[in-house]
C-alpha cells in the first residue's frame, strides 16, 4: 500500500494523485491508513445521518 501512495505523489504536489483518489473507491485499509495519516476524518462520524 505505502508503495502505491508514493508512486502517486512522487511527480505532483498531490493535487493528481487525490483526484485519482477521488474517482477510485477505496478499499477499507486505504481508507483506515488515511485516516491514521490524517488526510480525512473518518466516516463513521457521519453514518449515523444516513
Amino acid at each position: 500500500m505505502a508503495k502505491k501512495v508514493s508512486a502517486g505523489v512522487t511527480k505532483s504536489t498531490g493535487t493528481e494523485s487525490k483526484m485519482a483518489m477521488k474517482k477510485k473507491k477505496k478499499t477499507f485499509a486505504e481508507r483506515a491508513a488515511d485516516i491514521a495519516s490524517g488526510r480525512r476524518k473518518p466516516l463513521r462520524q457521519r453514518q449515523g445521518h444516513k
